[in-house]
């Protein structure tokens, strides 16, 4: 499967000694008529993941490792690992998670072979949710029926697991690279498929998505005002960067959402001038009604235990 591969899968690893292989193996035990090749990113690992994934090399020829010499961080890992991709197809999957269903490839690449106006295919997974008391499992997505989303659908929620996108590759990279101060990596690559073409929903479950306690999800730096103002710098150079696909509803909503919870991170940690301050922006940005009314009950309440 090394020569001329219609699929490229591209894996992001770092420090991932307990995941990285059964990752690798819910690649390989995929069931195609086409050639495909794994392309891993390793983002200079410290523990053995490198050793496993050279283990790997040895006994399958068609995965491509890129051992980089020094930690690029996420965006830069993502960037450089997608360059090297050369199938017509791109699929995604993190080195912690895992696809379970063996015709996952096949299926998404039926649909894009035979849909040329769509240019991304994604599916519902399962979220296996670590916490102090075990693993929660839930679905991803509710939606239950086969349908098609827009770039608004996608940029308003978080409805796209990146286990479980198969997209065209039109150098998702470079927009990537010139952005890699960007805080997440998942919505510039779906925005840039979402410009090339349109968007299709499979709902059967065929990944598997971990969100575990030491993921970057969870970490302080993601829970910190700081990051927050980041993230608000980060969507308005995005959906300018997409401004002829995306709304200026979709726009005001993510905005006044994220200056919500703002407000209330400030709020939690007893900043109730700079909560105020939040609460305001949110209501400047914010398109519904009913969002308005909530949130300026609350403005009220705030502005009156400031006195």
């Amino acid at each position: 499967m090394k020569n001329d591969p219609l699929v490229s899968v591209c894996i992001m690893s770092y420090n991932l000694e307990d995941y990285i292989a059964e990752a690798l193996d819910s690649v390989l035990i995929q069931k195609v008529n086409f050639a495909y090749e794994i392309i891993v990113g390793d983002d200079y690992s410290t523990d053995n993941t490198r050793r496993i994934l050279k283990e790997y090399v040895e006994k399958y020829p068609h995965i491509k490792i890129i051992f980089h010499k020094k930690n690029l961080g996420m965006l830069g890992n993502f960037s450089a690992t997608l360059r090297k991709c050369e199938g017509k197809y791109i699929a995604l999957l993190d080195g912690d998670d895992y696809w379970i269903n063996p015709l996952k490839l096949q299926k998404q690449v039926d649909f894009l072979e035979l849909n040329q106006d769509y240019s991304m295919v994604f599916h519902n997974i399962e979220l296996h949710k670590q916490t102090e008391l075990g693993v929660e499992v839930q679905s991803f997505c509710t939606e239950t029926m086969y349908r098609e989303y827009t770039y608004n659908d996608i940029a308003k929620n978080w409805l796209v697991g990146t286990c479980s996108v198969l997209c065209i590759n039109n150098k998702q990279y470079q927009y990537i690279e010139k952005n890699l101060w960007y805080p997440v990596q998942d919505l510039p690559f779906y925005l840039c498929c979402a410009s090339k073409g349109k968007i299709y929903y499979m709902p059967e479950k065929m990944s598997v998505y971990r969100q575990l306690l030491s993921g970057s999800i969870n970490s302080e730096e993601v829970k910190s005002l700081k990051y927050d103002l980041t993230l608000i710098l980060y969507y308005k150079k995005l959906f300018k960067d997409f401004k002829h696909y995306i709304s200026i509803q979709t726009y005001s909503l993510v905005l006044a959402r994220r200056y919500f919870w703002m407000a209330k991170k400030s709020s939690d940690i007893g900043n109730k001038k700079l909560s105020y301050k939040y609460l305001v922006l949110s209501l400047l940005y914010n398109p519904s009604i009913i969002y308005k009314q909530v949130v300026q009950k609350l403005k009220l309440f705030i502005k009156k235990s400031l006195y």
